[in-house]
């Protein structure tokens, strides 16, 4: 009795199990890294070396900058509890960049989108939500 992904000899009627072995597999060939690729630059490799990108446990100054930040948020609340902390952080971070990166490709997105490592679309769509002029 044939089975889904079983495939029925048209000759014999009998089913056969789906075969992939005389299917060719694709030859990867690796990207070729053009002159000037931005992932040989400096910048790239040096995030490449941080592990997730973030650095680890070392303090940054941009981790320092932000740390003292947050404990003069947790100053100010006196106490009391904060409220969507993670979204707050990230927003607030997010926007200062999307803004720094404009402002240093003279509002050219398509270059800023490209130093950010987004697809145009999405920083049109941060910029949008951030309410940042383009």
């Amino acid at each position: 009795m044939a089975q889904e992904g079983d495939h029925v000899n048209p000759g014999t009627g009998a089913a056969e199990p789906h075969r992939t072995d005389d299917v060719p597999m694709p030859t990867l060939t690796p990207f070729p890294v053009q002159a000037g690729d931005p992932s040989t630059r400096k910048a790239c490799r040096m995030n490449r070396n941080r592990p997730n990108g973030c650095g680890g446990p070392a303090a940054t100054p941009l981790k320092r900058c932000v740390s003292e930040e947050l404990a003069r948020y947790f100053d100010a609340l006196e106490g009391e509890q904060p409220c969507d902390l993670h979204k707050m952080v990230i927003g607030e971070t997010e926007q200062a960049l999307l803004q720094f990166v404009l402002e240093h490709t003279g509002g050219n997105q398509s270059r800023a989108a490209q130093l950010l490592g987004l697809n145009r679309g999405t920083l049109r769509k941060k910029l949008n939500y951030y309410g940042i002029d383009r």
